[in-house]
């Protein structure tokens, strides 16, 4: 009876729910459900807050206007949500329905979801021994036909192992996620993406998508990484392609909090997301790029590959363009800064240009590129080098990168005319990509430098 002590002792010590309480106060039967509930079990502070009530709608207009803000229904029958948005999480209240509550909790999905507690008298509900395998940390269905009812579900058990790493499967409940895992597809696009997501921007997932893999379910919803398990590569790598891809998600969250302090990333999960898809699609054109010759193995143009992959994969799932974007642009630069350090005296004006394909993903090119390098077979010399290098890149974006992704307009579009003695059309218009080309490289600075630059270019060109 430890446990449940423990359970009642953080719903009435938690000041969200205490505010909760006085401003509905016992006038309603509400149960806090789900996984508020399992992060009070594993030792964590919950965001989101589920409640199950007979008067959903009420409840949450009451709390809406007390608080000043608005609410927000989504679903319909008894599928219907009121959420209340707040700090970074929210409130979700949904109807019990016309059954009892003891028949709700058992058509949940995982036992350590179908646990309710009456947030005014705290009463514990608990048909199905959810609490036991909370204690015992084991992930197990609540019914027998919970995959069936909602293939979903199999994603949500590895969502749960990336939120909670210390559960283990029910060997029962993993059979069933790995024998039906193919129903999967019949889920629509948006779900599976949200799904994945939250995922995604787990502070650790690295293990849980190796599992995924292991298991086929990362494969059910990108197919077209399933051809980089095994597919061997030359050194330095150590790995075949898939299991560099792990290699690296993995050293990303070791590290997770240094590079957190480096600017990289905020624990803004938007950024967080699109690292980590960049990762996983990174190196996924190489199956369509293998070529084996006496030198070894090489994957030439897999860079652009990987990028329409991606391109591809992530507009499928409903992601938004801007991401689709950006994750594409990665994958298509990540060699770049790599080959830049190859070069024994690289050019400020390739740095620049590489700053202006990239824009605004320069820093997280850079901390990809960085974590490609030091997962290979590396001397500690080679990785020192390459983080001086990495370093002065990034100081360069700090200093220069607004100019050089988004150049000063130095001379309008008619005194360029009248200097290069062209109307408006082609002619005028290769010029000024010239002109600004040169702004990026830094070779144009002011407006003496665009007006000498024009005057050259028309001697030149025309």
């Amino acid at each position: 009876m430890m446990i449940e002590k423990k359970l009642i002792e953080k719903i009435k010590n938690d000041e969200t729910l205490k505010a909760l309480r006085k401003i509905i106060g016992k006038s309603d039967e509400i149960y806090l459900v789900g996984g508020a509930i399992r992060d009070y079990l594993f030792n964590q502070i919950p965001k989101e807050y589920d409640f199950i009530s007979k008067t959903p709608f009420k409840t949450s207009k009451i709390i809406a206007e007390k608080l000043g803000i608005k609410s927000f229904k989504t679903g319909k029958d008894l599928s219907v949500v009121y959420r209340i948005f707040f700090d970074e999480g929210g409130i979700d209240f949904s109807p019990i329905g016309d059954k009892k509550l003891e028949t709700n909790l058992k058509k949940r999905d995982f036992t350590i979801d179908s646990i309710a507690v009456n947030i005014n008298d705290f009463t514990i509900y608990d048909p199905i021994c959810g609490i036991k395998d909370a204690e015992r940390k084991v992930l197990k269905i609540g019914y027998k036909n919970a995959f069936i009812d909602d293939p979903l579900r199999i994603l949500k058990g590895y969502r749960l192992k990336s939120s909670y790493p210390e559960l283990k499967w029910d060997k029962e409940t993993k059979s069933k996620a790995i024998k039906l895992s193919n129903k999967i597809q019949s889920v629509p696009n948006e779900r599976i993406k949200e799904e994945l997501k939250k995922i995604l921007t787990q502070k650790r997932c690295a293990n849980v998508l190796k599992e995924m893999a292991k298991d086929g379910i990362l494969f059910e919803i990108f197919p077209c990484l399933k051809e980089l398990k095994g597919l061997r590569q030359s050194k330095p790598h150590k790995s075949d392609v898939l299991g560099h891809t792990f290699d690296i998600l993995k050293i990303l969250e070791e590290n997770f909090e240094f590079f957190e302090n480096t600017s990289f990333f905020r624990h803004n999960l938007d950024d967080i997301l699109r690292l980590r898809l960049a990762i996983l699609f990174h190196d996924s054109g190489k199956g369509k790029c293998y070529f084996k010759d006496s030198k070894g193995i090489h994957f030439y143009g897999h860079s652009k590959k990987s990028a329409k992959i991606a391109e591809e994969a992530l507009s499928s799932l409903t992601f938004s363009k801007s991401l689709v974007k950006e994750v594409s642009n990665l994958c298509e630069l990540h060699l770049r800064p790599m080959l830049l350090f190859r070069e024994k005296h690289h050019s400020i004006s390739a740095i620049r240009k590489l700053i202006k394909d990239s824009s605004d993903n320069f820093p997280f090119l850079i901390l990809l590129s960085y974590l490609d390098f030091i997962s290979m077979n590396r001397s500690e010399e080679e990785i020192i080098e390459f983080n001086f290098f990495c370093g002065e890149l990034f100081e360069l974006f700090k200093k220069e990168g607004e100019k050089i992704i988004k150049p000063q307009k130095l001379i309008d579009g008619f005194e360029a005319m009248e200097i290069l003695g062209v109307n408006k059309g082609k002619e005028l218009g290769e010029a000024l990509d010239s002109l600004k080309n040169a702004q990026i490289k830094g070779s144009v600075k002011t407006r003496k430098d665009a007006v000498n630059f024009l005057i050259k270019y028309r001697k030149t060109n025309f």
